[in-house]
């Protein structure tokens, strides 16, 4: 699973993902693009957003 499919299934779009983070959308963007790495911040609040598991996160980002 992607971190693209992650936010869909959460019910997210990129931009409430961005705001509800803390991280701006470019960020979002390049982290699902899998141009950037997701910091051990950032996992931790997609996981807990996604209500899915920091491994679960940190696999998905190996996928775009």
């Amino acid at each position: 699973m992607t971190l693209q499919e992650l936010r869909k299934r959460a019910g997210y779009t990129q931009f409430e993902v961005a705001v509800k983070t803390g991280y701006s959308l470019n960020m979002i963007t390049k982290i699902e693009s899998g141009s950037r790495n997701p910091g051990p911040t950032l996992v931790a609040r997609l996981a807990k957003l996604y209500k899915v598991t920091e491994h679960d996160i940190r696999e998905a980002a190996k996928h775009h």
